[in-house]
C-alpha cells in the first residue's frame, strides 16, 4: 500500500493464497471492490498489475515478507503463534492423554503437528484469549489431580473444538480462569524465549523459507526493517499473554505500547 496515489494502491492477486493469511473472508474485501485486496509491497506495483503469488499457508508473516516481499496490510489485525502441547512428565499425561483424544482434540487434520506428543500451534490475536481447540486443551492441562480430570470430563468432553462456537473463557470460574491464564502465559513465555535474539534477515532463516540450502539473497534495509517490525509486533502479542495476577501485561509494561504499526 503505497500513499494516497490511488491508482497504485490496488493490485490484484490470487484470493485463494491471499485468504490463508487473514482472519476471515469479510477482512479480505477491500473498500467497495469485491475482487480486490490490500497488500504490503517492498516495491512499487501498477494498478491492474498482477501478482503472483504461492507460499505455505503456515508460513509466519516475517517468513513470508522476506521469502516473498509482501504481507497482508492489517496492521490492526496482530498475530503471533505458540505452540501448546501436553507435558510428558506430567503425572496424569495418560489419563489427559486419553481425555484429548475422546475429545477430538487430537486431530491432525485439525491441526496437531505431532498426535504423539499431543502438542499443536495456538493463533494469538492482540488481547483476545484462544478458545475453542486450545482453551479446551488448556482446561485438560491445568487440571491438575485424577479427581478433577475425572470431575470436568463430561463437561469438558462437550465444549465444541471450533473457536467460533466455544465456550468463552470469561465464563469460566475465577480458579480456573487463573488456571488456564498460566497455561497460557508458559507457552507464550517459552515462544517468547526462543524469538529473543532472533534476527528475521538471518540466513539461516531465508534459507528454510526458500526450501534451498544454497538461498541466500541480498536482503534490502528498508525491507529487513519492516520484516523487523512484524516480528516486534508478533512478539508484542505474545507479551499480552503473560498474564499475572489475571490481567494481560505486555512486555514493555501495561497496555499496547509494545505495539508497532506496519505501514
Amino acid at each position: 500500500e503505497y500513499g494516497a496515489d490511488f491508482e497504485k494502491s490496488f493490485v490484484m492477486a490470487p484470493m485463494f493464497d491471499l485468504l490463508n493469511h487473514v482472519p476471515r473472508q469479510a477482512n479480505v474485501m477491500s473498500y467497495r471492490w469485491k475482487d480486490a485486496v490490500e497488500v504490503t509491497l517492498a516495491r512499487n506495483v501498477l494498478a491492474g498489475d498482477e501478482l503472483v503469488m504461492s507460499y505455505n499457508k503456515k508460513t509466519s508473516n516475517t517468513d513470508l515478507f522476506l521469502a516473498y516481499g509482501f504481507v497482508m496490510s492489517e496492521p490492526k489485525y496482530l498475530e503471533s503463534e505458540m505452540a501448546l502441547g501436553l507435558d510428558k512428565e506430567d503425572p496424569l499425561y495418560k489419563t489427559k492423554a486419553d481425555l484429548l483424544t475422546k475429545s477430538w482434540v487430537n486431530d491432525t487434520v485439525a491441526g496437531f503437528e505431532d498426535p504423539d506428543q499431543f502438542t499443536f500451534t495456538v493463533k494469538l490475536r492482540n488481547l483476545v484469549v484462544p478458545r475453542g481447540r486450545a482453551l479446551k486443551m488448556a482446561r485438560i492441562i491445568a487440571i491438575d489431580s485424577f479427581e478433577g480430570l475425572v470431575m470436568n470430563a463430561d463437561k469438558i468432553l462437550q465444549m465444541p473444538n471450533e473457536e467460533d462456537e466455544a465456550e468463552n473463557w470469561y465464563d469460566l470460574p475465577p480458579y480456573e480462569q487463573e488456571r488456564v491464564d498460566t497455561i497460557f502465559a508458559n507457552a507464550a513465555r517459552k515462544q517468547l524465549a526462543l524469538m529473543e535474539g532472533g534476527e528475521p534477515e538471518d540466513d539461516e532463516l531465508l534459507t528454510r523459507v526458500a526450501g534451498e540450502e544454497d538461498y541466500k539473497p541480498n536482503i534490502d534495509p528498508e525491507r529487513a526493517a519492516l520484516a523487523q517490525q512484524i516480528m516486534d509486533n508478533e512478539k508484542a502479542v505474545l507479551g499480552s499473554y503473560v498474564v499475572q495476577a489475571g490481567d494481560a501485561v505486555f512486555n514493555e509494561g501495561e497496555g499496547n505500547d509494545g505495539i508497532v504499526d506496519v505501514v
